[in-house]
């Protein structure tokens, strides 16, 4: 075998490991995080600065609800139950900046791509998600 052949299957092993790794580390966080997003109506200026103000609305007004470290199916099972109020609180904001938008939440799994949070990391993946969508 030729030293380009062994570097080529040394390269393949050393991917596949990291890989791996990765999606460990990936499916050993999401077994472990809530995370929290909110859709805005569309991709323009004026509905991404809504989305921002309905999302710090509602971590002002609800943060404490989550604030405690808790186990996963709690912090799911508080997020249910805390859905009218979040959604409620949503419309407020969302009606103070003169739009209408209809708006939904629902716990579920969704893909997300990777997002770092200051020191944080958290790499693409699937993960159970508070989601609420503004509009449409």
């Amino acid at each position: 075998m030729n030293k380009m052949m062994i570097a080529l299957i040394v390269g393949l092993g050393i991917t596949v490991t990291c890989v791996g790794y990765s999606e460990k580390v990936q499916a050993d966080l999401a077994a472990q995080v809530v995370r929290f997003h909110v859709l805005a109506n569309s991709d323009t200026p004026a509905d991404q600065a809504l989305k921002l103000k309905v999302r710090d609305r509602i971590i002002k007004e609800m943060g404490d609800a989550f604030a405690d470290e808790q186990g996963i199916e709690t912090i799911k099972a508080i997020a249910e139950e805390k859905i009218p109020a979040i959604v409620s609180i949503a419309k407020d904001e969302i009606q103070k900046n003169g739009q209408d938008y209809d708006v939904t939440a629902k716990v579920g799994k969704y893909p997300f791509p990777t997002k770092v949070y200051g020191d944080v990391t958290l790499p693409a993946g699937n993960y159970e998600a508070l989601r609420v969508v503004i509009g449409e």
